[in-house]
């Protein structure tokens, strides 16, 4: 007879918990600085996941803001050129827009996630720091 094995999942220290909900919210508004200090400040192997996660997702996201900040300086320029450019231009300011709001419910996905003691990895966030 085989005996079924429970699946035993490490019980996170709640401390570790809420700082690694709080990495995620808090990079909202202090963007890639908290979850740097956090990582470099923590011992948490648990919070250090989370906060590279953070980390990731917010360098990522500062180089999709550079791009589209150049796309947008380049596109004005042209635009005296041609009025078709200001429809290009147009289309960077609405990807600038997404970007904001696709940080925010980012952020909020990862700080529920790690309330439910979960790794998650931002979807459009490039693996500079690898766990």
């Amino acid at each position: 007879m085989v005996k079924k094995q429970k699946s035993q999942k490490r019980k996170i220290n709640s401390d570790d918990k809420t700082l690694a909900i709080v990495t995620h919210i808090i990079s909202l508004f202090v963007n890639l600085f908290a979850p740097l200090i956090i990582l470099i400040v923590t011992k948490s192997e648990y919070v250090k996941k989370h906060a590279r996660r953070a980390l990731n997702w917010q360098i990522s996201l500062l180089i999709y803001f550079i791009f589209c900040f150049i796309a947008i300086v380049a596109l004005f320029f042209l635009s005296a050129v041609s009025m078709y450019f200001l429809i290009f231009l147009g289309i960077f300011f609405l990807i600038v827009f997404a970007l904001g709001i696709l940080d925010f419910v980012f952020c909020i996905i990862g700080a529920v996630k790690a309330g439910d003691e979960e790794i998650w990895s931002y979807p459009l966030a490039i693996p500079f720091l690898r766990d």
